[in-house]
């Protein structure tokens, strides 16, 4: 599971759907966050996220997975954003929706990313 701000989760799921995805289940918690069910695996990914080669910034972007443990809805709190499709089985996999959710935080906190070099992202504040 990707746990994302609301306002910038928001805006990536618009962006991912533009790109062809239909991300579902998505829940929405009472304080602001968005809680994209993607593969088992996203756990791994926070060493990724939080390591020295993240070249998308320090967002409030955190990642779970097996071993974690979350309350779905129906449950206080909670509701369903893009509630569960039976048809549609297979999850995302993390890895190929994290770059976009991460662009969506970085622009909703002010940054962009502006590439400097070939293979070296430079963070910037938007004025």
């Amino acid at each position: 599971m990707v746990d994302v701000p609301a306002a910038p989760g928001r805006e990536a799921l618009f962006r991912l759907r533009v790109m062809g995805y239909r991300l579902c289940p998505v829940a929405q918690t009472c304080d602001g966050r968005l809680w994209i069910l993607v593969q088992v695996g996203a756990a791994l990914l926070h060493g990724h996220t939080h390591g020295p080669q993240w070249r998308y910034g320090t967002y409030d972007v955190q990642c779970h997975s097996e071993g974690s443990y979350v309350v779905l809805p129906p449950s206080p709190g909670l509701r369903w954003l893009a509630v569960p499709d039976p048809s549609r089985r297979a999850l995302p996999e993390a890895h190929t929706i994290i770059g976009t959710i991460a662009q969506a935080c970085g622009q909703s906190s002010g940054l962009t990313r502006r590439p400097a070099t070939p293979g070296i992202v430079e963070v910037t504040s938007q004025t």
